[in-house]
């Protein structure tokens, strides 16, 4: 199999996809087809305007059908993540990596991160939806098969068996119905016992399938290069091939079955799974089934790993947020919900109209005692110079964020909040906080807000701090970069 890294937005010509997936026009038209219709692929004008971009506007991109040789269209990967079309992997990076062409360090980072944030959202994405169809998706149920398998081992259902004077419980119904009985001062003996105990079945029909599914999924990986990717282990139980336990109406009749008694749900999904996986027989090098583990949105994932890194209050209910006198007395009210919402008035009724309208919703709030900051996660590529200024948030985010801190302005007073910062957030691959300046709007800034910082995060120590379940340096050291 061909594997190649790509960057994310990173614009492409046709003849670099070309030289990159080593195939003929014709092929490539189908790949480029294929990839468009999953909207992992973008086209934009080739132009000097859209050269040196690392964002994608939604007006730039055009809907045209693939023209070979095109010369008049830039492409760009809208997706971070692993991507398998045909016989070929796509290796897709976050794109504030700039300095390395094959970042796989960073990557296997990145996919863990992608993991644990689909798992605690709960997103298994069996299927891959398009605009046109919704097709199997077997990178992801092949991960799920040797995660799972890790985390819980194989299929197993246990069997109850009775013996006579075992070791385990006693069944004391069948002993005093049916054993021989001894009677000594008016009490009964019991020569013999009937005992009872749960063991594994170990021939059991789905176990022996379950594990030739693992071994099958390790060896795909495998071939594909991807199990170092994920740092997973190869895992070869079995050398059985699927047809020996029957053919295919049989072994679905079988899962079916088990699916309808099964009521663990672990191994009831694990069934589905299975069920899927033998009743669709894609492969990773299957062009009708192209294969996806990653996203659209990695800028919901810096968001989200930010929130959790930084330790965001904006849900804590106010009686438990570190204030110097906490007087709240157990209110249920939360930090988010003290940011006023838009009244609606019907001059006709001479009232108000619903108040469920949205409002203001910061990306993250942190508060110890008299220090309040409000940060912004940006997943931009912001660059500054003498000559120029790109990747940097727009009018509508600086507003806002002057915003969050006038909502909040009366809050502060009250809880004797002396220290406001406000800050936006942005992703680098250095091993260090770079303070890249500020921005200022005076309408705004005359009303004794502050201005706005800007942060260059290390993203890979961010990361590392979110697969280990653990909290940035203390606010104090925070308000140090601000």
């Amino acid at each position: 199999m061909i594997s190649t890294y790509i960057r994310e937005l990173k614009r492409y010509t046709y003849n670099d996809l070309k030289s990159m997936f080593k195939c003929d026009n014709e092929t490539l038209n189908k790949y480029i087809s294929k990839l468009k219709e999953y909207t992992i692929l973008k086209v934009v004008p080739l132009n000097k305007k859209q050269k040196d971009l690392t964002e994608l506007n939604e007006d730039d991109i055009e809907i045209t059908p693939v023209v070979e040789n095109d010369t008049q269209h830039y492409y760009v990967f809208d997706y971070v993540g692993l991507v398998t079309i045909d016989s070929i992997v796509l290796k897709i990076y976050p794109k504030y990596i700039k300095n390395d062409n094959e970042p796989k360090e960073q990557l296997k980072q990145v996919l863990k991160v992608i993991e644990k944030f689909n798992k605690k959202e709960q997103i298994i994405k069996i299927f891959n939806d398009s605009d046109y169809s919704k097709t199997y998706n077997n990178l992801a149920v092949c991960l799920y098969f040797i995660n799972d398998y890790f985390e819980h081992d194989l299929y197993n259902n246990e069997i109850n068996i009775l013996e006579e004077n075992g070791s385990g419980e006693i069944y004391w119904d069948k002993t005093i119905n049916d054993a021989f009985t001894l009677i000594s001062d008016n009490k009964p003996y019991y020569p013999t016992v009937y005992t009872k105990k749960r063991i594994n079945d170990e021939f059991n029909f789905f176990k022996e399938l379950h594990s030739t599914i693992i071994s099958k999924c390790c060896t795909e990986l495998k071939e594909a290069d991807l199990l170092d990717l994920f740092d997973l282990t190869e895992v070869y139980l079995n050398d059985k091939e699927l047809d020996e336990y029957g053919d295919l109406d049989y072994i679905l009749y079988r899962l079916e079955n088990e699916m309808n008694i099964q009521f663990n749900t672990r191994k009831n999904n694990l069934l589905k799974m299975m069920y899927a996986y033998i009743s669709t027989k894609g492969t990773l090098n299957d062009l009708e089934y192209l294969s996806m583990f990653g996203t659209n949105s990695f800028n919901l994932i810096w968001e989200n790993v930010c929130k959790d890194v930084l330790n965001d209050h904006l849900n804590i209910p106010l009686y438990k947020l570190p204030l110097i006198d906490n007087k709240y007395a157990k209110s249920n009210k939360k930090l988010i919900d003290i940011i006023e919402k838009p009244k609606w008035i019907d001059n006709d009724k001479d009232g108000e109209f619903s108040n469920e309208a949205k409002t203001l919703i910061p990306d993250t709030i942190v508060i110890d005692k008299d220090i309040m900051i409000i940060y912004d996660a940006k997943y931009y590529c912001f660059e500054n110079t003498r000559y120029f200024l790109k990747g940097q948030p727009g009018i509508e985010s600086i507003t806002k964020q002057y915003l969050y801190q006038l909502a909040y302005k009366e809050f502060a007073e009250k809880n004797k909040i002396k220290t406001i910062r406000n800050c936006f957030i942005i992703p680098t691959e250095e091993n260090e906080v770079i303070k890249k300046g500020r921005v200022e709007l005076n309408i705004l800034g005359n009303l004794g807000l502050e201005s706005i910082k800007v942060l260059l995060l290390p993203a890979t120590q961010i990361y590392q701090l979110y697969l280990s379940n653990k909290k940035y340096i203390n606010i104090s050291d925070q308000l140090n970069y601000l």
